[in-house]
């Protein structure tokens, strides 16, 4: 296996393994927490996910187009 092959393999089950953890991470919160803050220094989780997924969608998807499934 070369080495970029060997790369993206390792990049794409890295991003697989954390998206998985912030799904069940999420799941644990009810839909009326998700918007909350523990303080006023900190992000919601909604904030947070709706702050970063500009910057991983395009990039998968590029590589990996079957990435969501």
């Amino acid at each position: 296996m070369d080495i970029a092959k060997n790369y993206l393999d390792s990049a794409v089950k890295r991003f697989r393994r954390h998206k998985d953890l912030g799904e069940k991470a999420m799941a644990q919160v009810s839909e009326e927490n998700i918007g909350r803050s523990t303080n006023e220094d900190s992000n919601s989780i909604a904030t947070i996910v709706k702050q970063n997924r500009p910057h991983l969608k395009p990039p998968i998807e590029t590589f990996v187009p079957d990435v969501n499934q």
